[in-house]
C-alpha cells in the first residue's frame, strides 16, 4: 500500500491513535504490512496484550478502541500492518485493514518497554 493511501485512510477516521499514525507516516515513520488473520483470534490476543501492557505500564493509545473495532467486525479476515515512529515518538502503531486494503478497520498506538520514559506522555492512555 503506497504511503499516501494510507495516510488518507487514517486521517478519514476517529480516534487519536489514527491522526498520530498519520502524523508519523507524515514523518518519515516505516511502514510494513503483512499477512492476514481471523479477527476472532485477534481480538482475544490484543484484548489480553491489552492488560498486558496496561499492567506493565505501558503507554497505549486507542487500544481499547481498536479491540471493540475488531470484535464488532466478526468473523472476517483482516491484513494487518505496522508503523513505527521510534526515533521520533517512541511509538508502534498496530494497524488491521480490510483484505482489499481500502480500509483501515483498527489502529492503537503503543510504547515499547525499551522506550518507556523516554518521551514525554500525556495521562494515562487506553
Amino acid at each position: 500500500m503506497e504511503r499516501e493511501v494510507l495516510m488518507a485512510l487514517l486521517r478519514s477516521g476517529s480516534g487519536e491513535a489514527w491522526s498520530l499514525a498519520a502524523d508519523a507516516l507524515a514523518h518519515g515513520a516505516v511502514w510494513e504490512g503483512y499477512g492476514s488473520n481471523v479477527t476472532a483470534s485477534l481480538s482475544s490476543i490484543f484484548r489480553r496484550r491489552r492488560k498486558v501492557a496496561e499492567r506493565a505500564g505501558q503507554y497505549s493509545v486507542g487500544f481499547d478502541a481498536a479491540v471493540h473495532a475488531l470484535n464488532a467486525w466478526g468473523g472476517h479476515r483482516l491484513k494487518l500492518g505496522q508503523i513505527e515512529d521510534k526515533s521520533r515518538s517512541g511509538m508502534v502503531f498496530q494497524l488491521f485493514l480490510n483484505t482489499e486494503s481500502d480500509a483501515v478497520v483498527a489502529c492503537f498506538g503503543i510504547e515499547p518497554p525499551a522506550y518507556r520514559g523516554k518521551f514525554s506522555r500525556p495521562g494515562k492512555g487506553t
